[in-house]
């Protein structure tokens, strides 16, 4: 089963397929004197991101954890993780921050071999990232920890 963040990645799949329909008539009809080398050579990289947008994600099989990013692919053995986590984003479309907060969360999966893998395709809010995470563990097997409230209700 795949786990994505469907806002994410269909916007970046929007945008990439949006885009490569404006360079068609660049490519097709070029007007005389423009440079035509510019839609030729940025076509085929919106459709490879349109398409990689679709698969971006964490997927567990039987044997491995596959995790899918916009530029790379991972695979861990599924009896090698030892922790998935949220943490703060850090990645291309925000730096960690110096104060340590952010308002991305990613995953992050740990191996008893000592190994740190983000999955940078899955980033958004905490809840949004905290619930994926919470599904990871449950498909890998690990314990699942039980959402607080989001709220502390001052008792009288």
């Amino acid at each position: 089963m795949l786990v994505r963040t469907p806002v994410w990645t269909g916007a970046v799949f929007v945008w990439s397929a949006f885009m490569a329909v404006l360079c068609v008539p660049g490519v097709v009809d070029a007007a005389p004197g423009e440079a035509t080398w510019i839609p030729i050579a940025a076509l085929p990289l919106l459709i490879a991101t349109a398409l990689r947008a679709l698969v971006v994600g964490v997927a567990v099989t039987e044997r491995e954890v596959v995790l899918r990013n916009f530029l790379s692919t991972r695979r861990i053995a599924r009896d090698e993780v030892i922790d998935i986590r949220l943490v703060n984003y850090s990645g291309f479309i925000a730096w960690q921050s110096p104060s340590g907060l952010s308002a991305l969360k990613s995953v992050e999966l740990r191996t008893d071999r000592g190994r740190v893998v983000k999955a940078y395709g899955l980033f958004g809010t905490s809840r949004a990232i905290g619930s994926r995470v919470r599904r990871l563990r449950a498909q890998v097997g690990l314990p699942v920890e039980r959402q607080g409230p989001g709220h502390r209700v001052k008792r009288s």
